[in-house]
């Protein structure tokens, strides 16, 4: 678990209570601009599927789990969609998401990368995982694996200034951070 960026904030999606919402993070609680009312971010209801298929899920996630030198106590489906799955795991020291890239492996490559330059560079990026063969990601016929931070988040709205400059001061130093990739 890297404790480099405790501030981390990014403009990806994160489920809360089956509804994807764009996020900015920053802790572990979700306020609802709404409402006004906070809740954990990891209070999230996992994806909706037929136990047949989170059977296998769950199975494909302990396989290639055995890929990271990581004492495992709970995997839980936190995200799917056609391809990509992630999953949430936990770990003594917290919890790190697994990821299966539904990109072309060429791409997913780049993207593998691109993100590892940027945690070296300092930017507010979760850290991959390093598997026990040293190696960025592992793969399983045509899909690339990679064990992440896990990081919670909250929805951001843009018509809040202060999400807007969160969102952009952040956008910014990603950028600043990927020169030179």
């Amino acid at each position: 678990m890297s404790k480099k960026h405790p501030n981390l904030f990014s403009v990806g999606p994160v489920r809360i209570q089956g509804e994807v919402k764009s996020t900015f993070l920053k802790g572990n609680r979700v306020k609802s601009h709404d409402s006004g009312q906070e809740k954990r971010a990891t209070d999230t209801t996992a994806p909706e599927l037929a136990p047949e298929i989170h059977k296998k899920l769950m199975v494909l996630a302990e396989e290639i789990l055995k890929e990271w030198d990581l004492a495992i106590e709970n995997i839980e489906v936190a995200d799917i969609d056609q391809t990509r799955v992630i999953w949430k795991v936990t770990i003594p020291e917290g919890s790190v998401s697994l990821k299966r890239i539904s990109r072309p492996e060429k791409k997913a490559l780049f993207s593998i990368y691109a993100q590892n330059y940027l945690v070296e560079k300092g930017a507010r990026v979760p850290s991959i995982l390093i598997t026990k063969k040293q190696q960025l990601y592992a793969k399983q016929g045509p899909f690339l694996f990679v064990a992440c931070d896990w990081i919670d988040g909250w929805p951001f709205d843009v018509t809040v200034s202060e999400d807007v400059r969160r969102m952009m001061q952040g956008l910014a130093e990603y950028h600043i951070a990927s020169k030179g990739f």
